[in-house]
């Protein structure tokens, strides 16, 4: 059986064990991680281990996967990354729409194996995207460079220390689309069909939207995510009456003629807020990052990187 042995590094002294396995290998799923913990064939210095317990720099770990990393045929070629703006804690990446943030089973091309790849021999931490983005969004998404860098941006996240705000086409049909609204339908995800619905016993949820340009049957409108469930702009746009277009999931793919219709959601991350961040990463605190308007958004709407970086929330 393929195995692997690596040891403990500083970055990572303190975490759990099974932190540090999903960590490496996020597209082995969890009940395979749990397994292999059950039945020792994860070992710390030839021990068998609770995935609850914290590990120790210098400490040796072995499982029953291959070393993580790009297939054979991408080994040693960095494919396009683009870098927004970096430092030694992170990267700034504006995510193309159609890239996973994690590798797949069968998709391995994804942010995560380029950010590895762009870094190889760079140190002992494996870059590692902080958040996901769909993989139909575009937009910005943040990839830490270490493992303080990678702790102090989830505890940002954790304490509600983020700011996002996301742009999407809706499609308004001959209705005139509101100023804006406060959405706030709590939402639940049934795994087995990776779909999300809106339900009473859901998870709180709310999404502020502020229509930015009206174009019927198209609207270009500013969303601030103040939670952050999965498809969350997506269902809550259609619960408000006025899906993503494109979104063959929850929205509408009708055609414009002489147009077309987009081959994807139209849904990007334009800006990422970090107002305050915990230490080391205090310097960070008080910016925010924007990702250009995609080729797709500028299709159907003409130029928009002269909108406002600020869109007033709305209020009820």
């Amino acid at each position: 059986m393929a195995r692997d042995a690596f040891r403990v590094e500083s970055h990572d002294e303190g975490r759990r064990l099974d932190r540090i396995l999903r960590l490496r290998w996020p597209e082995i799923p969890l009940g395979a991680l749990a397994r292999a913990l059950r039945t020792g064939e994860v070992r710390v210095d030839g021990k068998k281990r609770a995935g609850g317990d914290p590990v120790i720099a210098g400490e040796t770990i072995t499982a029953p996967w291959l070393p993580p990393g790009l297939p054979p045929e991408r080994e040693g070629k960095a494919l396009p990354l683009e870098i927004l703006w970096e430092a030694p804690e992170l990267w700034v990446v504006n995510k193309p729409a159609g890239l996973l943030t994690q590798p797949g089973r069968d998709a391995p091309d994804s942010v995560a194996a380029r950010a590895w790849a762009r870094e190889k021999g760079g140190g002992a931490f494996r870059p590692t995207p902080v958040h996901r983005l769909d993989r139909n969004t575009s937009g910005v998404l943040l990839v830490a460079r270490s493992g303080v860098g990678l702790r102090a941006l989830q505890e940002a996240w954790r304490l509600g220390r983020v700011e996002k705000t996301y742009w999407a086409v809706l499609w308004t049909g001959d209705e005139k689309i509101p100023e804006g609204a406060t959405v706030d339908f709590p939402l639940r995800k049934d795994p087995s069909t990776n779909t999300v619905t809106v339900a009473p016993d859901g998870a709180f949820s709310r999404t502020i939207f502020r229509t930015m340009i009206r174009r019927p049957p198209l609207a270009l409108v500013a969303l601030d995510l103040e939670t952050g469930r999965p498809h969350q702009a997506r269902v809550h746009a259609a619960a408000w009456g006025y899906p993503v277009w494109g979104d063959r999931k929850y929205g509408v793919i009708t055609p414009l003629p002489g147009a077309g219709a987009p081959p994807r959601p139209l849904l990007h991350a334009r800006e990422l807020g970090l107002p305050s961040l915990p230490a080391p990463l205090e310097g960070l605190s008080g910016r925010t990052f924007v990702a250009p308007a995609p080729e797709d958004f500028v299709h159907f709407f003409g130029p928009l990187d002269g909108a406002p970086r600020r869109v007033a929330k709305y209020t009820r």
